[in-house]
């Protein structure tokens, strides 16, 4: 396994975690830098979730369409 590739999948698994984090705890990231998140502002992290998914997801795709 190359340096590149190694790195597209530690960002990949890096990003899903944080997705992950942002979907099950929508205010601990936010918290982390004293930024306090209600109940109405959880979507705007729902919306960060979905692009750290799809952040991962392609960063995981670019692992496999390598030769």
């Amino acid at each position: 396994m190359t340096g590149l590739r190694v790195i597209f999948v530690v960002h990949s698994v890096i990003t899903l975690a944080a997705a992950m984090v942002l979907v099950i705890y929508p205010s601990f990231i936010p918290g982390t830098v004293d930024i306090k998140i209600g109940q109405q502002q959880n979507l705007l992290c729902y919306f960060l979730a979905a692009a750290e998914l799809s952040i991962a997801y392609l960063s995981f795709l670019q692992e496999f369409k390598r030769p």
